[in-house]
């Protein structure tokens, strides 16, 4: 199950994470995958990264940058989120979050919220 998860993601953001090289043994995407659900999951410091790897920090810090910047472009990010357009459909979006969390009047929070909740899910995958 986790391989196919990781599998998963990787096949959204192949393209981006592919390394034009072979200089410097670049990391395949699943690794680069990896390593970013890896340090969101645990919110480990990323020298921990480095140990589960094999990897220096500095490459970890770049994967977990490229990845996420992959993961955030809209034709990857459109699939699984959509902010509310109309007046009604923001209407009942803070509608919905005043039931379920007693917070008024948020709508902005809701992206924010979703974006997370999604790579939670992702990541549930892994755990």
């Amino acid at each position: 199950m986790v391989r196919l998860g990781i599998i998963a993601v990787t096949d959204l953001v192949r393209n981006k994470l592919q390394s034009r090289t072979e200089r410097s043994r670049p990391l395949d995407p699943e690794t680069k995958v990896a390593i970013t659900l890896r340090y969101l999951a645990t919110g480990k410091m990323q020298q921990c990264c480095c140990d589960d790897f094999g990897t220096t920090q500095p490459t970890i810090s770049r994967v977990i940058t490229q990845t996420l910047d992959a993961l955030a472009d809209p034709q990857i990010r459109l699939q699984f989120m959509r902010f509310p357009r109309t007046r009604d459909e923001i209407q009942r979006k803070q509608r919905e979050f005043m039931e379920t969390s007693g917070f008024p009047g948020v709508v902005e929070l809701l992206t924010a919220l979703t974006s997370e909740l999604w790579l939670l899910e992702w990541m549930n995958i892994f755990m």
